[in-house]
């Protein structure tokens, strides 16, 4: 006799199926409480074309309904210039190392308008969930370390940790370090479209899921520096304002879009490229990171053969083998095995799918003694996710102290300018507070609640010293700056100007 459920056989088959639905419609919600949970502590303070908005149970109901979404008219996006000064270690001609100042380098960041962030971040950790599971189940979930949300209580401090101490613990050893050029940027829409098929076990990509990635694949911005120019207002003054722009100039704004004058940056521009995609957007991280499942599975599969590890955290990758397990031989062919997965091209474009930057990708021998040589034979710095290793002590990169130092010294003598000028007011005022509260540990503590501590460098360098001290206790420098940044800066503050 053939067994039959219970439930089939005393209730209905309607009701069964009504059950059936509810259960699933139960785990659903489940899913979308943690998801809220995930989301809803994102802190928004830019500005914008429309007003900052916290995640409201409205906005939850919306953002969460397919058929308000499919509805949701996207604003530009706002385009931003970051500096990123270039400096490098030179020597003068007694010899003595300085630092080189190359000049600023900027990045392009686009930031989405607030509400449209919010549904970025629904459908971006939708996205996460599916790509955390696809990873698991091809056992590849520790090659992908960055915007994830497995990776709770996990840093680029204890990734940068973790694979530091692959190399000190299996000397002698070959590690690459790469480096992607315009890494989102480059990133090919129909290749990219046919991964999140993948990640979705599907052919068919839902009509809101499509409709939120075109309008990331196919987006429009605003220069920041022509709204700043047409409203005439400086930063500062503009983030005093609820929006960038009112209302009647948005539309005139609209109105100036099919215009192509160089010259007027006050315009909206269109990405009408088969490539490319908003870096700053909350879901082009997930995004990213799906995009490089292919790239990601045969690096680890040929890595692994010979017992090596492979992390890549966004646009950064490391690979580091063991000499024992890899021949030279085989190690120039794992080289030209590499290069054949990086030099794939795209059958839309024509374009490579990645492009490797040749100025940050190196190659480094580790010998037994753990003494470290580049390509030219000559000794090298292992730098990965801010931290360096040079054999005999690990310290956070010196690009990174020097950018801390310079912007904290750079408060510290506007603070004493501003008590040179109350001094000849006769008026004995100090303000330090925010100067510690940025660049110090204990003005940080003092002025943050114990249920919410925020983070500066210090904090940082502090953190780093902890999580580095398990596998390099008498290496570790990488808590320097957080012993001496105080008297650094009192140094700063009581030097006459």
């Amino acid at each position: 006799m053939l067994f039959v459920p219970l439930a089939i056989r005393i209730y209905p088959p309607w009701l069964v199926g009504f059950l059936s639905g509810a259960y699933v419609r139960m785990l659903h919600m489940d899913a979308d409480i943690e998801i809220r949970k995930e989301i809803e502590g994102k802190n928004i303070s830019y500005i914008h074309f429309d007003r900052r908005i916290k995640l409201t149970n409205h906005l939850w109901c919306c953002i969460t309904n397919k058929q308000w979404v499919l509805r949701h008219g996207f604003y530009p996006f706002i385009h931003f210039k970051r500096p990123k000064y270039h400096k490098s270690w030179s020597t003068d001609s007694s010899g003595k190392r300085i630092w080189k100042d190359e000049g600023p380098k900027y990045r392009d960041i686009l930031y989405a308008a607030h509400k449209d962030a919010w549904i970025y971040r629904y459908y971006g950790a939708l996205f996460n969930r599916k790509y955390n599971r696809y990873l698991g189940n091809r056992n590849i979930d520790d090659c992908s370390i960055a915007y994830r949300t497995n990776k709770k209580g996990k840093s680029n401090i204890s990734f940068a940790e973790e694979a530091l101490a692959f190399i000190k613990f299996h000397k002698p050893c070959y590690v690459i370090i790469g480096d992607f050029t315009h890494f989102f940027d480059f990133l090919d829409h129909a290749y990219l479209l046919n991964q999140i098929r993948y990640v979705l076990d599907s052919q068919y990509i839902p009509d809101d899921i499509y409709y939120v990635l075109n309008s990331l694949l196919h987006y429009s911005y605003v220069d920041y520096e022509g709204i700043t120019s047409y409203k005439g207002m400086t930063h500062q003054q503009l983030c005093q304002c609820q929006t960038v722009l009112t209302n009647q100039e948005f539309r005139i704004l609209s109105r100036k879009k099919q215009r192509e004058s160089k010259d007027d940056k006050f315009i909206i521009k269109v990405n009408r490229e088969h490539f490319g995609i908003p870096q700053g957007s909350p879901m082009s991280g997930v995004l990213a990171n799906i995009y490089m499942i292919q790239f990601d599975e045969k690096i680890f599969e040929l890595v692994q053969s010979y017992h090596g590890i492979y992390r890549r955290y966004s646009d950064d990758f490391i690979i580091a083998i063991p000499e024992k397990y890899i021949t030279e031989e085989q190690y120039q062919q794992m080289i030209h095995q590499l290069q054949e997965i990086f030099n794939q091209r795209s059958t839309n474009t024509g374009k490579y799918l990645v492009k490797l930057s040749p100025e940050k990708t190196k190659k480094y021998r580790v010998s037994a003694n753990l003494i470290i040589y580049n390509e030219q034979k000559e000794h090298g710095i292992i730098s990965f996710l801010g931290f360096s290793y040079d054999g005999k002590s690990v310290y956070i990169k010196d690009s990174s102290v020097r950018r801390y130092y310079s912007h904290a010294y750079s408060k510290a003598d506007h603070v004493v300018k501003q008590n040179a000028q109350l001094s000849q007011l006769k008026k004995n005022k100090r303000r330090t507070t925010n100067l510690y509260t940025l660049y110090s540990i204990s003005g940080l503590y003092r002025n943050s609640s114990k249920s919410k501590r925020g983070s500066n460098f210090p904090v940082y360098s502090q953190r780093a010293h902890f999580i580095f001290q398990k596998n390099f206790k008498s290496e570790n420098q990488t808590g320097l700056v957080a012993q001496r940044h105080m008297r650094q800066l009192r140094k700063r503050l009581n030097s006459p100007k």
